[in-house]
């Protein structure tokens, strides 16, 4: 579930996360020649990402992207990524216990997502 204020996980009526908008640090997503084209990561500034397979992926990040412009006054950072899938680019708790994370490269920012 997402609000205005925060990205829920919630299973059998439970609330087991809730994101702060303004906590996303940046969304990736696999494109071609990937088969996960419906995965995508909400990297967390603050703890550890989020990563979700969504038949409604693209739906889902537009609706991020729009709420963290309106709360932060600027675009969230989109990357794409080819890989099988986005282990290598997802900080799990694991790696925060050990001050590590999993950033995609700079240059896989994709510009063309901002929002105008």
């Amino acid at each position: 579930m997402i609000t205005d204020e925060h990205i829920y996980n919630i299973h059998k009526k439970e609330i087991k996360r809730a994101i702060a908008i303004k906590d996303v640090s940046a969304l990736i997503k696999c494109i071609p020649p990937s088969k996960s084209l419906t995965e995508f990561t909400v990297q967390v500034q603050t703890s550890y990402d989020y990563r979700l397979i969504s038949p409604r992926r693209d739906e889902i990040i537009d609706l991020i992207k729009r709420l963290y412009i309106v709360k932060m006054n600027k675009n969230v950072p989109i990357y794409h990524v080819t890989s099988k899938d986005l282990e290598v680019f997802t900080t799990t708790e694991k790696d925060m216990e050990k001050g590590e994370n999993r950033y995609p490269p700079r240059d896989f920012r994709v510009e063309s997502e901002d929002l105008q």
